[in-house]
């Protein structure tokens, strides 16, 4: 049986101004998505649905507003997930802010019209009119691995399938957190453990399991082994393109990492008067850039394998949390 995770934002964008989605589907146990249809029929399949979908589409089309189809014709991808791709026993990762819901889709699809029409007034509201039936477990934010994390970091609409880093060891940490029933934090970090797993895991892989933060915090770090001392102020500049800069002796450079699939493009750089070291999960062309240089996950991970005790916390539970649940 395929093992599919998904990402989603409870954010309809016909809600009332004082609803709460994530609260409503908590309750009802569902996760779903807007676009009104016909409410005086019934739907026993998903193309009557998907007809109705067109038919809605054609009646009350608004230039202003996102339509439900694409271009070649297929709904567009909130419904589609919803009502054709996701399937039972599916995992969906939902988030408000920093509590992160951990849901296990449990039925097939389903449509606000073939609700009795007593029910039907909080979905609308909440505009919940596309819906799965789901299991909901509350993952508290300590406990949310990195990847999970950095999942919702950028934009990606209102679902997306998450394919990086989706392997046996993440699927059996995902499957742990959801039948979890306490969580408790950890005093003492499995020290041998970590160490031994940092040791035998490949870093593209040990990256993927860090958030944004811990990678940033792991690669100053490893800097700074180098000699390079920290300049505390630069860490709020308002460039995007830099973390922050650092110094060794009169040497100036600028850092930029990147975590996930998010890349770089070393042209931005080309005017730095400095050093400019880049962490970023794709191979970059730096052969025209005497001064821009990338960091190799392996030196960070051999960074951390040997100082795995000096390491942010936010770093050690990242790894833990994966070793504790393997």
């Amino acid at each position: 049986m395929a093992f599919n995770v998904y990402k989603m934002r409870l954010k309809p964008g016909s809600a009332d101004d004082d609803a709460t989605p994530f609260k409503f589907c908590k309750e009802k146990e569902i996760v779903g998505v807007g676009h009104e249809i016909y409410m005086d029929r019934t739907y026993e399949n998903v193309e009557n649905v998907e007809e109705a979908h067109w038919e809605y589409e054609a009646e009350h089309y608004d230039p202003d507003n996102r339509s439900r189809f694409r271009q070649d014709g297929e709904l567009d991808s909130d419904l589609r997930y919803i009502l054709k791709e996701i399937e039972e026993g599916d995992y969906i990762w939902v988030n408000k802010e920093n509590t992160f819901g951990l849901c296990k889709v449990t039925g097939d699809w389903e449509v606000l019209p073939n609700l009795p029409e007593e029910e039907r007034d909080k979905y609308m509201k909440n505009d919940i009119q596309n819906f799965r039936y789901v299991d909901w477990a509350i993952i508290p934010y300590f406990a949310v691995p990195g990847f999970v994390r950095r999942q919702f970091s950028g934009r990606f609409g209102t679902i997306a399938r998450i394919r990086k880093p989706i392997n046996d060891t993440t699927r059996a940490l995902i499957e742990r957190l959801f039948e979890q029933d306490d969580y408790h934090r950890q005093d003492e970090f499995l020290w041998t453990e970590i160490q031994t797993y940092v040791e035998e895991t490949p870093a593209d892989e040990l990256i993927n399991l860090l958030g944004p933060t811990a990678t940033e915090d792991l690669v100053l770090l490893y800097l700074q082994e180098q000699g390079w001392k920290l300049v505390g102020s630069s860490l709020s500049n308002t460039q995007a393109k830099i973390e922050c800069e650092m110094y060794r002796g009169d040497e100036l450079s600028y850092v930029q990492v990147k975590s996930g699939n998010a890349s770089v493009n070393p042209s931005n750089f080309e005017n730095y008067d400095g050093t400019v070291f880049l962490f970023v999960g794709d191979d970059l062309n730096l052969e025209s850039y005497e001064h821009i240089h990338q960091i190799d996950p392996d030196d960070v991970m051999a960074y951390l394998h040997k100082n795995i005790e000096e390491a942010p916390h936010d770093v050690l539970s990242g790894v833990q949390d994966v070793v504790e649940y393997e």
